[in-house]
């Protein structure tokens, strides 16, 4: 599992381990099954602790999947149905059920430089970087693409 101040810990516990935690979390046998987890720091760590330990499996964030070349990493959303990819475009659309947003916090009285960047963030081409990351841009970029990077 991920250190305890993760992100991508929380999220993957709200999504996965709700479900079932109520009856199990007095359970003996998995109490025991999970204090023997590994603990990574970070998703790097994460990707290389689960390609070194046979039979092992693990999470990492959105933008790490491509690193991660020994884990497949595949969510069968309900009982029945066709297991999704984590992609972005599965997270745009929903099929992919475990996300999250990011959020940036500033104070009130932020600097020239923080708005500026923060201008720069939510701007086409600052979204453009997202995307080239990994992760989920704001908003489609297609149009922006058709016409600034053609």
């Amino acid at each position: 599992t991920r250190e305890g101040a993760s992100g991508t810990r929380e999220t993957f516990e709200k999504y996965v381990e709700d479900d079932v935690w109520g009856e199990l979390e007095d359970d003996p046998k998995y109490k025991a099954i999970v204090s023997s987890y590994g603990v990574a720091d970070g998703n790097p760590a994460m990707s290389q602790d689960v390609t070194d330990t046979d039979s092992s499996c693990g999470y990492v964030g959105l933008a790490y999947v491509d690193e991660a070349t020994q884990m497949k990493f595949w969510v069968i959303p309900d009982e029945g149905t066709t297991p999704v990819e984590p992609k972005q475009s599965t997270i745009l659309d929903a099929t992919y059920p475990i996300s999250r947003f990011l959020h940036l916090w500033t104070t009130p009285d932020v600097t020239v430089g923080v708005e500026a960047f923060l201008e720069y963030l939510f701007s086409p081409k600052g979204q453009e970087i997202v995307y080239y990351e990994g992760y989920v841009p704001l908003y489609d970029l297609s149009a922006y693409d058709f016409l600034y990077m053609n």
